[in-house]
């Protein structure tokens, strides 16, 4: 079973017991129940890596996803804000300050 499947079964789980226990609507412990399964059912969390050029900023970010997902060497890669999202393969999207977005396609002909 999938990571976002047991995610989903201990939702569907959690929000049945709030309805058999039938917990007041500003109850401390429902509030939390519903944020736990709101975080379950988005898991996100964000951090921030800072430090000079080729300093290893990508080398640790790939360390922390377990693969080499991003672009280590010495081109400068790192100077703008990067989001990482989990997804079932891996895929690049890079959208300019602009809003033009650059494809897959034509990063690798650059």
């Amino acid at each position: 079973m999938e990571d976002q499947q047991i995610y989903q079964s201990v939702v569907n789980y959690l929000r049945s017991a709030i309805g058999l226990l039938d917990l007041e609507q500003d109850s401390p412990l429902r509030k939390d129940v519903i944020a736990l399964c709101d975080h379950l059912e988005n898991p996100t969390f964000r951090i921030a890596v800072f430090g000079p050029f080729n300093y290893g900023k990508s080398t640790l970010l790939n360390a922390l996803l377990g693969k080499r997902t991003l672009p280590i060497g010495l081109i400068p890669t790192t100077g703008a804000a990067i989001h990482i999202r989990y997804g079932e393969e891996l895929h690049t999207r890079i959208i300019l300050t602009d809003g033009t977005e650059i494809s897959e396609n034509k990063l690798l002909r650059i």
